[in-house]
């Protein structure tokens, strides 16, 4: 940008007040200063949407996730909008467990887990703040100390300033079974026991699709089409457990078959549980394998129904941006070298 006579702006953004139906894609020099000093726009809906701008890039493939996930979290520590703040921490949970390499992830989590860790735990936060750091803590901590750390949460009393209450408990036993940590399965039957009520009982079904064992994942793949008493409310709340992206591997063998039964769900199960599962087991894979077994499919499939492929194709969209991102920044000649800049349009 060239402005004769003037003093060059720290950064340029095209689309302040949200006048336009725009997708504003930062310049490099914008980035470099924003990706530091962006808790000096004290402007909130500005803030905001210079946030999911830069979100843009990363999902883009233009700016390297682990960059976003180092950007967060130097300045989470003094954002005090909740909804920023909130939205901040979704997107570097879904960063981290998807868009990074295990490399770059080893590499991020220690300072990324004290980060989350201190926001919950800091008294002159908002509960709302700290509540939103707990849950991404809970969704990305993987260190020893960091699931030591969860675990013995579920012996305090409270938690980000609040009483630790059942659902807080239920996303705790699930991370710990999820990730497979040792006391997982006493954690599971000692919370089964605690909290007996219905709701108890679906969380309880939803932790254990959690399990990183092959033969769970048979399992449950089954009960959702031969278990006729299987509530639906109960099945759609478990398929994310069951499609955790730290299990990918594992899961990636039933991305086909899932597929396969679109029809049968179209038919038995109510019209937004097909939108669930879809999303569920694409957002659960990261390779471009399972990019090309959605291709496959459809490949094969080409009489599908319209909406049907749409639906498909809709949600395939993450997998495949998820792809490109990690080809781009997590591996390949020359790449990494790039990764600390945001690539040329």
């Amino acid at each position: 940008i060239s402005l004769p006579g003037k003093t060059m702006p720290a950064f340029v953004y095209a689309n302040a007040g949200d006048y336009a139906y725009a997708l504003v894609m930062l310049d490099t020099s914008s980035v470099d200063w924003l990706e530091h000093h962006i808790g000096d726009v004290h402007e909130d809906f500005l803030r905001a949407m210079l946030w999911g701008s830069i979100w843009d890039l990363v999902r883009e493939a233009k700016l390297a996730p682990s960059r976003f996930i180092s950007a967060a979290a130097r300045v989470l520590p003094a954002e005090t909008d909740e909804q920023i703040a909130a939205g901040l921490l979704s997107r570097v949970s879904r960063a981290t467990e998807s868009m990074l390499s295990a490399a770059q992830r080893d590499s991020l989590l220690p300072s990324l887990e004290r980060t989350l860790r201190a926001g919950a735990d800091d008294t002159a936060r908002t509960y709302g703040i700290r509540k939103a750091h707990l849950d991404a803590y809970i969704a990305v901590a993987s260190t020893p100390a960091a699931l030591s750390a969860l675990d013995s949460l579920l012996d305090r009393p409270s938690a980000a300033g609040a009483p630790l209450r059942a659902p807080t408990r239920w996303a705790l036993v699930t991370a710990l079974v999820e990730r497979g940590y040792f006391t997982a399965e006493r954690r599971l039957d000692a919370e089964t026991t605690r909290d007996s009520t219905s709701e108890g009982k679906r969380r309880a079904f939803v932790a254990a699709a959690a399990r990183p064992l092959t033969r769970t994942k048979d399992e449950y793949f089954a009960r959702y089409f031969a278990d006729k008493n299987l509530n639906e409310d109960w099945a759609t709340a478990s398929l994310r457990a069951f499609n955790a992206p730290r299990q990918s591997g594992m899961t990636m063998r039933y991305l086909a078959p899932a597929l396969d039964t679109l029809r049968w769900i179209q038919q038995n199960r109510r019209i937004f549980f097909l939108g669930s599962w879809l999303s569920a087991f694409m957002d659960g894979q990261t390779s471009s394998d399972a990019e090309a077994i959605v291709s496959q499919w459809l490949a094969r499939h080409h009489d599908a129904p319209r909406d049907l492929r749409e639906k498909i194709l809709q949600a395939e969209d993450e997998l495949r941006r998820t792809v490109r991102i990690r080809k781009t920044f997590a591996g390949g000649a020359g790449v990494e070298a790039r990764a600390s800049g945001i690539l040329p349009r």
